[in-house]
């Protein structure tokens, strides 16, 4: 179906795919208002604070000094399985997407947008924030009368080419498949291993160590080399099941910690 010039009918599309939708104060209002209905969909990730729920609400509704706010109209937070809250940020146009084009779109007021409380570097991708990814994206889909083609990550649409990384750790075509399946009444389950989403495996074990060593449970690398010498050690033990937001879990800092003692005898 048509969406309105505002999306009013976002909360129950929301509820709609099994979401939980909060209401930010305002949303109705915020924004202004669509001149049409909107073509598509952006994947985004805030790359904000590490640590925190939903830290970066009040920049996704205000803004910052050099880009006003509403910058999304739904945002996502770290949410674990179970918990199926996104927050409904704004009804009209958000500043999310800046130059680009993908499938027909090519301003703000063509594209809704979904902003995922992810640092930016994969790490605290899980299956499950996927999953609330793609119901999100189904129901902008759902709201406003868009095929999956017509949803993008940030990367694919902005221009220049380069300009924009996110969202780090899947693929469009992963996620336009998810969106699609949904959308034709299947429940796509994201894949355990993000290697299966697109996500390149050495990345995904660099970001591995890279967090490791942020948290202290291995020492800085010297050298780029000696970075890599840990990615191949951890590649050889199957590390790679531990997707990155495995990393603050019990699990994975036991493993973690068996890897040290592994890797640098300590």
């Amino acid at each position: 179906m048509g969406c309105p010039v505002r999306l009013l009918g976002l909360p129950d599309a929301l509820r709609a795919e099994g979401l939980e939708p909060v209401l930010v104060a305002g949303w109705e209002r915020r924004g202004y208002e669509f001149p049409a209905t909107p073509l598509g969909s952006l994947d985004h990730h805030t790359a904000g604070p590490r640590f925190g729920y939903m830290p970066s609400l009040g920049v996704l509704t205000n803004g910052r000094p050099d880009l006003p706010g509403p910058l999304a109209q739904v945002g996502s937070p770290r949410s674990e399985p179970g918990d199926w809250r996104v927050y409904v940020i704004a009804s009209g146009k958000a500043n999310h997407g800046g130059a680009g084009y993908w499938a027909g779109a090519d301003s703000n007021y063509e594209m809704c947008g979904l902003e995922r409380e992810l640092v930016g570097d994969g790490s605290d991708l899980t299956k499950h924030r996927n999953d609330v990814a793609i119901r999100v994206h189904t129901a902008f889909a759902r709201l406003c009368g868009f095929p999956a083609t017509s949803v993008a990550r940030h990367a694919e649409y902005a221009l220049p080419k380069g300009r924009k990384p996110d969202t780090a750790g899947i693929t469009g075509s992963w996620l336009r498949g998810a969106v699609a399946a949904r959308l034709a009444g299947a429940n796509p389950q994201p894949p355990e291993d993000f290697t299966m989403a697109g996500l390149n495996r050495t990345d995904a074990l660099k970001g591995v160590v890279r967090q490791a060593f942020r948290a202290n449970l291995l020492r800085t690398p010297e050298s780029q080399a000696e970075l890599d010498n840990h990615v191949l050690h951890l590649a050889t033990v199957g590390y790679e099941q531990y997707v990155l937001g495995l990393i603050q879990s019990t699990e994975g800092q036991a493993v973690l910690a068996r890897e040290r003692k592994a890797v640098l005898g300590v």
